[in-house]
Parts: structure tokens; C-alpha cells; sequence
């Protein structure tokens, strides 16, 4: 017989036995044959209505994971098992030689953290499957303090539903996704105490994360989800404050191409079913918030060369609710709309709503930043190739003042400045958002003046300008100048240790004492309020110490600002040799002021210390002229981020203020000025 051919064995059991029927036997219970992919690859039960996503456990996990919720069709590959690790199957003569091929991709000059196809196929176990992702995030604890100090230092205003989050992550930890966590850390872990500890440093710790998340890219890029967008936005935004600016572009750029692909930039898609929950309202508000907060920073780092990513015409979502409302899941009684978009254009009446948030406020002053700064990174070739002049109402400049004129006018009077404001927000723990639209109204009122700073100082010239407009246009620059150190100096006052902040406040510490410095330096620009500038310089330079170790780029602004500040210095000890060696007492606007305004007690003790040490310089000096000596060069002196002061040279050839080339490099259009980078 074959031996292929079945084998023919009696039947054992006992012939006069009584069977069931196959027909009488009860079924078998089996769960359903019908799962979706996430249930699939998490191994649980999936709970469903007829095979109608979403299931109950993805539904109970939250908007952006209902999103994903899908079943496989008929004949569909099962590929869930890909996520699964699988034991490495190359043969040991070939280790060897994988690991050279690895390292030359990693090491070679076209490599980054975003990997080709090719590395891809190469690396296929770099990328951690889900169950081990964990593994990339510190102890459950210290992922907690973080998520605190993202919405209490960074993003006041943000997407997350704060209590709702963190109720998520203590109960239901694995329905989020690790991508998106690393996003959060990547943006406070530079704040969170407990990750200053484990890593050294907050620089290093946001690095770390960073890191982890680019790991994740390539998995993460091509589906997107609500969750998915969120993350990629973070890691953006803390590789751009690292200063790396090729990585933040293309991240921000998925993150921007997955909120279009979810029409989030519809209102249509925020529609609520009949009977809704407050759960409903408090997810697709999460959903338009995360889809403002793209739309705002990228207005916020736009230029000229760069542009927006959202046509306003394409945009009808309304802006974001109150903070209250997000909170108890509340449906707002109005929405309003930003100026220019569709939503705008149907219903003009929405723009100036009394009774819009503070969220949509920051938004419509972020709006109005970004076509301010992109008009002045060019601002030479925009003015020579202009068909107007600024004080024709015809003019780019005179369109922009008035709209911001206007709607500064509409502002409710809450989210107007003033310290009793100031302090009523940080009651609510929403001062970081507050000063968020305060100091970008008064950065915008600064930039779109100081593009035409050489014809404030040559304001004699005939140029063809109406009576005293130069005039008034270095008054008005001034006047933002000091409103903005008021902000300033109160921030930093009531401002604790360990409170974070994000860099938008920093750059707008740097250009307050940029043009300080401009007017410490020519007083006949403005002298009505030269008084006192020299002390705005040194406040701004404390400020940017203090500031500089969180934030890479405000190392930047503030050796920037202390090099101008010290050719001032130069040149008023330089007056006062000769003063002193005639006789003659030093003039006062050759001394160094230490009674502006607002300052604290501790600028003005510096000033005077600086003050001494150029008296005793002088005097120095002029004792060697009186035997027929040869007086040594003046030292120049700089403060360092310890607060003291040590030599330096700066060179006279230096330019006055270089706040063109350090908002060009703000808004990314010249990283080649190397600016950014560490």
C-alpha cells in the first residue's frame, strides 16, 4: 500500500453506543470572529455592534484612538502579527557584515534621525514594536510630572484636557500613544524637576526624548490620527527650540499635511452627533485646538520665504472656547472667527465678539505677528520695490497699523494689559497665555516701526514725509519699547525658579533690549525717553541669563545684546578720560543711568558697580597722562552668566543692532547665519 494513502482503522468505539447528532450539539463558545486591528494587535476582546467601528474599547479610550478603530475586510491580509517581535533570523556568518552596513548608513553625511526606505529595510529593529515602547519613557511617576509641566509652564493654552489626561494615563495607560507622550516630554522635560534629577540636565533630558520620538518616525508618519498629529507638532516644536531647524520643518510639515488629511481645518468636522456627551464636546473641541495651535506657531515662525502652510480662504473652523467650558465639556454660546478666513468672510460680525476666549485671542494676535514679521525680514526689498510711502494709507506699513489699531480697539478689556490682569491670570495658572497676547501685541507695534529706523534717525532729511511723522513714529516705537519692559519686569518679578516659559517670551526680552540699547546709544532719536534706557539693557541682560540655560537660543540673544551694550560702554568711558584729565565734571549723559524706572534693586547695584570700575579706570588713566606715560587701551566689560563682569573686546566695526538678522533667524529663513545652533 502507498504510504501516502489513508490508513484504514476500526472505529474504537463501542458499536451499539447512541451518539448526538452533529445538528443536536450545542456550539461551541468562541469569542467573536470579528475584531478590530487595535483589539487584534492588544490581544483583548473587542466588544462591537454587528462589526461597526468603533468597538466599545476603542470608544472608551478617547477621540484620537476611536479614530483609528477599524475592521479588516473579507480576505484582507492579517498583518497584526508584524507588530510582534520576532526573533533575529540572519545567520551568524552574516552579523558581521550587517553591522558594518549600518554603521557606514548612520555615519555618512546624507544620514539623519528621519530614515530612508533604504535605511529602513537596513535597521528593521530600530524601531521598538508597541510592547516594548515603554521602555522608552522614564518611571510612570515622573511621565506624570512631566504632563503637569507641560500644561503649567509651556502650553497654558494647549489641546489637552488636563484632569481628563491624566486620568487616562493612571487608568488606561496603554490606549495612549508612547509617539505622542515622547512629544510631550521632548517639550517639558527641560522643566521637570524629576527628569533634571534622572538626566543631569534639562537640555539633556529634552534630548533624550527626542531622540526616542525621531525613533519612532518612520512607523508613525503614514497613518494619520488625531494622536499621531499631536506628536509630531511637540517634537517639532522642541527641535526647534534646540535650534534644529531642518528636522522641526519637515516634522511641523507632517504634522500640518495630517490635519488637513483629517479636515480639521472644516468646521463640518467638529459636528456633534444628536445626543451628545459632554465627553463628545470636550474630544472635538481637543480636535480644533490641536488644529489652531498648528495654524498659530505656524504663523509665529513664518517669513517671507516661508510661507503658511493653511490658506485663509480654505479655513472655516471657528476658534478655540474658553478654558471653562473645555474643561466641563460645555458647548460655547458663540465661537469667534479669524480675520481673512472663510468663517470670517460669512459672518464679519464674529471677528470682534466681546465674549471670545483668551484662546482665540492669542490666535488673532499670532495672525496679526506673522504679517507683521514677514513683511520685516524683508523689509529692505519690500521698501525700495513699495509703490507707496509709509504715510500714504495706500502702504503695506499704514494697512498693518491700522488693522492693528483696530483690533487692538475690539480687545475685551481682560485680555488688555495691566498688572491686575497679570495677576488674576496667574491665579488662574494662565499668565504665561496671557503675556502670550500681550507682549506680541506690543512685539508687533515694535517690529512694524523699527523696519524704518534709518529714517527715524535722518528724520531731517527731506524725504518728502508729512510734518513731525518721523517724529511721532520713533515716539510710538518707543512708547511699545517701554510698555514691553513693563511686561517684562513683571514676568520676571513674579515669575518662580521653577516655572518654564516658552521661547516667544524670551525673543521678546531680546528685542525690548535691542531697542534700548538703540536709544541708549543715539538718545537724539527719542529724547523724550532716552531717560532710563541703560537700565532697560541691564535688565534685559539679566533677564536672558537667567533664561538663556532652557531655552539654546537665548544664549544667543543675550551674547548678541551684551556685545552691543558693551560698545556703548567703550565709547562713554572713552568721553570721560579726557573730562577727567581737564578738570571738568563727566556730563550726565555720558554716566551710566541707574534710576529707570521699574527696575529692580538689583540692576541699578550692578550699574553702580560697572560705574565704579570706569571711574577707577579713568582715574588710572589719568594719573599716567600727569607723569608722561602712555595710558594702556580701556578695557571693555561684559557680564557673564554669573552676573559679574569680565573683560571683552568687541570691535567698533560691530553694527548697532543686528535685530533684523536675529528675527530672520527666529522666524528660520537664514539658518545659514548660525544663529540657531549650539
Amino acid at each position: 500500500m502507498d504510504d501516502t494513502s489513508p490508513s484504514m482503522e476500526p472505529d474504537p468505539r463501542p458499536a451499539g453506543a447512541n451518539y448526538e447528532s452533529s445538528a443536536s450539539r450545542q456550539p461551541e463558545k468562541r469569542r467573536a470572529r470579528v475584531a478590530c486591528k487595535r483589539c487584534r494587535r492588544l490581544r483583548k476582546k473587542c466588544l462591537h455592534e454587528d462589526g461597526q467601528a468603533p468597538c466599545l474599547g476603542c470608544r472608551e479610550s478617547g477621540f484620537s484612538i476611536a479614530q483609528q478603530c477599524r475592521f479588516p475586510t473579507r480576505g484582507e491580509p492579517d498583518l497584526d502579527r508584524e507588530y510582534r517581535r520576532r526573533k533575529d533570523t540572519v545567520p551568524p556568518g552574516e552579523t558581521s557584515e550587517r553591522h558594518h552596513s549600518v554603521s557606514a548608513s548612520l555615519s555618512s553625511p546624507s544620514s539623519s534621525r528621519t530614515a530612508t526606505a533604504v535605511s529602513n529595510q537596513l535597521l528593521p529593529n530600530l524601531t521598538p514594536p508597541p510592547s516594548d515602547r515603554w521602555n522608552l519613557l522614564p518611571p510612570h511617576n515622573e511621565v506624570v510630572d512631566a504632563v503637569k509641566v507641560f500644561g503649567t509652564s509651556f502650553f497654558q493654552l494647549g489641546f489637552i484636557p488636563k484632569a481628563l489626561f491624566l486620568e487616562q494615563l493612571a487608568n488606561s495607560r496603554s490606549s495612549i500613544n508612547v509617539f505622542y507622550l515622547l512629544g510631550i516630554l521632548s517639550v517639558s522635560a527641560r522643566f521637570t524637576p524629576s527628569l533634571i534629577a534622572r538626566y543631569g540636565d534639562g537640555l539633556k533630558a529634552a534630548e533624550v526624548f527626542m531622540d526616542h520620538a525621531a525613533s519612532l518616525v518612520m512607523e508613525e508618519m503614514y497613518t494619520p490620527t488625531l494622536d499621531r498629529t499631536q506628536g509630531f507638532f511637540l517634537l517639532a516644536i522642541a527641535e526647534w527650540g534646540k535650534g534644529d531647524k531642518t528636522s522641526s520643518n519637515i516634522h511641523m510639515g507632517i504634522a500640518v499635511r495630517m490635519a488637513g488629511m483629517l479636515r480639521l481645518h472644516r468646521e463640518e468636522t467638529y459636528d456633534l452627533p444628536e445626543n451628545y456627551t459632554a465627553e463628545d464636546v470636550i474630544n472635538a473641541e481637543m480636535a480644533r485646538r490641536t488644529f489652531w495651535m498648528l495654524e498659530s506657531q505656524d504663523n509665529l515662525h513664518s517669513g517671507y520665504t516661508t510661507p503658511t502652510s493653511f490658506s485663509l480662504s480654505d479655513i472655516t473652523t471657528l476658534l478655540p472656547c474658553e478654558e471653562r467650558d473645555f474643561a466641563f465639556g460645555v458647548v460655547p454660546r458663540e465661537r469667534t472667527a479669524l480675520t481673512g478666513t472663510l468663517a470670517a468672510v460669512r459672518k464679519p460680525d464674529t471677528v470682534h465678539t466681546c465674549s471670545r476666549s483668551l484662546f482665540a485671542t492669542l490666535i488673532q494676535a499670532h495672525n496679526l505677528w506673522g504679517q507683521v514679521a514677514r513683511r520685516a525680514v524683508t523689509s529692505g526689498d519690500r521698501q525700495a520695490g513699495e509703490l507707496f510711502k509709509p504715510w500714504d494709507n495706500r502702504s503695506d506699513y499704514a494697512t498693518l497699523l491700522i488693522s492693528l489699531q483696530a483690533w487692538e480697539s475690539h480687545l475685551p478689556s481682560q485680555h488688555k494689559w495691566s498688572i491686575w490682569n497679570f495677576r488674576g491670570y496667574k491665579a488662574e495658572g494662565l499668565d504665561l497665555a496671557y503675556l502670550s497676547v500681550v507682549m506680541v501685541i506690543r512685539l508687533s507695534n515694535i517690529i512694524l516701526r523699527r523696519t524704518f529706523i534709518d529714517s527715524i534717525i535722518h528724520k531731517e532729511a527731506n524725504n518728502g514725509a508729512p510734518e513731525n511723522f518721523w517724529m511721532n513714529m520713533s515716539s510710538e516705537l518707543f512708547e511699545n519699547v517701554l510698555a514691553l519692559h513693563e511686561q517684562i519686569d513683571a514676568f520676571f518679578n513674579l515669575r518662580s525658579p521653577q516655572q518654564g516659559f516658552p521661547a516667544m517670551i524670551v525673543f521678546c526680552v531680546y528685542v525690548c533690549g535691542s531697542l534700548a540699547n538703540h536709544l541708549w546709544r543715539r538718545p537724539e532719536i527719542c529724547p523724550s525717553l532716552a531717560s532710563g534706557m541703560g537700565d532697560i539693557v541691564s535688565k534685559s541682560l539679566e533677564v536672558l541669563t537667567d533664561l538663556q540655560h532652557a531655552w539654546p537660543l537665548a544664549r544667543k540673544w543675550r551674547q548678541a545684546l551684551d556685545q552691543r551694550a558693551s560698545m556703548i560702554r567703550e565709547e562713554q568711558s572713552s568721553r570721560a578720560v579726557p573730562d577727567i584729565e581737564s578738570g571738568e565734571a563727566v556730563p550726565p549723559s555720558h554716566q551710566t543711568n541707574t534710576h529707570g524706572a521699574g527696575m529692580s534693586s538689583a540692576g541699578s547695584g550692578r550699574d553702580e558697580v560697572f560705574a565704579e570700575l570706569l571711574n577707577h579706570e579713568a582715574s588710572r588713566q589719568a594719573r599716567e597722562l600727569q607723569h608722561g606715560g602712555v595710558a594702556p587701551p580701556l578695557e571693555q566689560f561684559a557680564w557673564d552668566q554669573h552676573h559679574t563682569f569680565s573683560s571683552g573686546y568687541y570691535s567698533q566695526n560691530t553694527p548697532p543692532d543686528d535685530i533684523e538678522a536675529q528675527l530672520a533667524a527666529f522666524l528660520q529663513v537664514q539658518g545659514q547665519l548660525g544663529m540657531l545652533y549650539d
